[in-house]
């Protein structure tokens, strides 16, 4: 949808706040346009319970104590700023797009005849969304056990936080720099796990989950199995990068994924841990969970991703996508609609010339 359609919409927030709803490219989303540069005129609005919607307030908190002494952060405090617009924005974003209906005018080839349909507006928090997710997670278990089941090395990742040890160590991180820190830090630990560690291409697969205080971690599914000496550089390497410490940023599990172990399904155990952070419904998310999600929103990070070889693995069949052609694209709900998209003049010609040449060939048959 682009960000002049949302402008319009009725009832919404002014012209100068901006949506992000789609996954891009690596963790960020590099095809973001829409972005939350003011919030000016979107009040909070109080929940049944008397709290601020957005706050998190009046949801359960966990005891600081109940967190290992490396993830302590001081999310727990009462945040009335920027993080608490951003939930507030989201929670907005979702309740207007849950109102809104993807309308597709196209031609059926086959049938001749033009069809409008009438779609769920998508984003990443819509159930059809993580059902599809989740057929991808299939396809790559599908892969996984035609390969043999090999083995898989797990890694999860996790940066320094906000809490006392963070800021001895590095001044500390917010969940915003956290999110940056954990995408360019991953970026050029994959690089050198290609170039100086493993010294060839690998394929892996990743999944983003929130800590209970809302802050992201990777897990990763690396094809194939490292060395001691290459997991200890590898926990070296993330060190030095002032992303997390050596002792607690990049922990291999230490069992993996292979015929002999007991996980018989790699896709649906690395899907769990997309299921945590994959709620729908905002009033089911925690507190942590509500910042994790906004901040997905707001700068478009993805919450998985995979190589070039596993991404093929993973692509959905497509189904008559040869037999309808684009003629137009609107959203719409009660009392309004618009449309944002039209094809222009020679696309509808040629779609009159290949209809015109589908006819001579048939009479020349």
């Amino acid at each position: 949808m682009t960000r002049k359609v949302l402008q319009h919409l009725p009832g919404s927030c002014p012209a100068d706040v901006r949506f992000a709803d789609a996954p891009g490219l690596d963790i960020s989303n590099h095809s973001r346009p829409w972005k939350v540069k003011n919030v000016a005129g979107c009040e909070l609005q109080p929940s049944p319970e008397g709290a601020v919607v957005g706050t998190g307030e009046g949801l359960p908190r966990p005891a600081p104590g109940d967190l290992p002494w490396h993830l302590k952060t001081n999310w727990d405090k009462r945040d009335l700023g920027r993080n608490s617009r951003d939930i507030a924005m989201f929670r907005e974003y979702l309740e207007l797009t849950g109102k809104l209906t993807l309308d597709l005018t196209l031609y059926d080839m086959e049938k001749r005849e033009t069809v409008v349909l009438h779609l769920p507006y998508m984003h990443r928090w819509n159930p059809q969304y993580r059902n599809q997710t989740l057929a991808r997670f299939y396809k790559f278990n599908e892969w996984w056990l035609e390969q043999g089941r090999p083995p898989l090395t797990l890694l999860t990742l996790t940066t320094y936080q906000d809490g006392e040890h963070s800021r001895e160590q590095v001044g500390g991180y917010t969940i915003e720099e956290s999110f940056e820190i954990l995408k360019t830090s991953w970026e050029k630990l994959r690089h050198m796990l290609r170039k100086r560690i493993l010294c060839r291409p690998f394929d892996y697969l990743w999944t983003m989950e929130p800590h209970e205080s809302g802050y992201p971690h990777l897990h990763v599914a690396i094809v194939g199995e490292l060395e001691d000496w290459q997991k200890k550089k590898t926990k070296t390497l993330w060190n030095d990068y002032r992303a997390g410490s050596y002792e607690h940023g990049a922990q291999f599990e230490d069992s993996k994924l292979d015929a002999k172990g007991d996980i018989k399904n790699a896709g649906f155990y690395l899907f769990k841990y997309l299921g945590k952070g994959f709620c729908i419904d905002p009033e089911q998310m925690s507190p942590g969970e509500l910042r994790f999600n906004a901040q997905l929103w707001k700068h478009g990070w993805r919450q998985w991703g995979a190589s070039r070889g596993i991404s093929k693995v993973m692509k959905l069949d497509s189904q008559d996508s040869d037999r309808f052609r684009f003629l137009e694209a609107g959203v719409s709900m009660t009392g309004w609609e618009t449309t944002f998209r039209e094809a222009t003049a020679e696309q509808k010609q040629a779609i009159r010339d290949e209809l015109e040449q589908m006819r001579h060939n048939y009479e020349f048959l």
